[in-house]
């Protein structure tokens, strides 16, 4: 799915094996929510800007999902690995949120040649 360029105001799930990827920008409707929530293997997010979520991407308990080349900046989490194997954080800029990526019971995931600056809490993983 190719996202036109523009802004969009939204909280996404998403539910199905998907690439979603675009030269656009997604901002949290409900802040206190995840701006993508991933609950579905196989889903490829690349190229937009995330911001102003609970977090960025969540990968909810699936596996092999990839999120490459994104913009993720003033989040609470840039992206969330919960819970998810075999998926990839890559080639992205996380920015200003409280954590670039937090890991939480995520296992056999790989987190490569990510520019993480002004976060807030360091890095967690568990």
């Amino acid at each position: 799915m190719l996202v036109a360029p523009g802004t969009y105001t939204e909280n996404i799930v998403v539910n199905k094996p998907l690439t979603i990827t675009g030269n656009a920008t997604v901002q949290a409707a409900d802040s206190s929510k995840d701006v993508l929530l991933l609950t579905s293997q196989g889903v490829h997010i690349d190229g937009l800007t995330i911001t102003g979520g609970a977090s960025g991407v969540d990968v909810a308990n699936v596996s092999s999902c990839m999120i490459t080349n994104i913009d993720a900046h003033s989040n609470v989490r840039g992206v969330y690995l919960a819970g998810s194997t075999n998926s990839e954080v890559r080639r992205s800029n996380l920015s200003n949120n409280g954590y670039g990526v937090y890991c939480d019971y995520a296992t056999s995931s790989t987190i490569a040649n990510n520019t993480a600056t002004g976060e807030r809490h360091g890095k967690y993983a568990r």
